[in-house]
C-alpha cells in the first residue's frame, strides 16, 4: 500500500506541474484514482471528473455538470469510470 501512496503522489506531484486543456493550473485535484493498468489517473477538480495520463502532460475533463461529481473509481478492467454526483431527482 505504500507503493501505492508514493505512486499517486507522484502522479498529483506531476498534475500540479502540467497544463490542462482549458490551460488553468490544477490547483488541488481531490480524490485521485490509479486505473488498474496505471497508466491513468482520474482526480475531482472544481465539481468534475478529470483523466490525465501518470506519465503527466494535459489532463482531459470527463464531465461538465452544474451538479457536483467526485469519487472517481475505475472498472476492474480500466474500460470505465463510476463517480458519485450531486444531481437531483431519480
Amino acid at each position: 500500500m505504500t507503493t501505492r501512496f508514493a505512486t499517486t503522489a507522484l502522479v498529483l506531484a506531476l498534475l500540479l506541474l502540467t497544463t490542462p486543456l482549458v490551460a488553468e493550473q490544477i490547483d488541488w485535484p481531490m480524490r485521485p484514482e490509479i486505473s488498474p493498468d496505471g497508466s491513468r489517473i482520474a482526480f475531482t477538480w472544481e465539481g468534475s471528473i478529470w483523466v490525465a495520463s501518470s506519465d503527466g502532460g494535459r489532463a482531459r475533463r470527463l464531465t461538465d455538470h452544474p451538479a457536483w461529481e467526485s469519487r472517481p473509481r475505475w472498472s476492474p478492467d480500466g474500460s470505465s469510470i463510476v463517480f458519485a454526483s450531486a444531481r437531483k431527482g431519480s
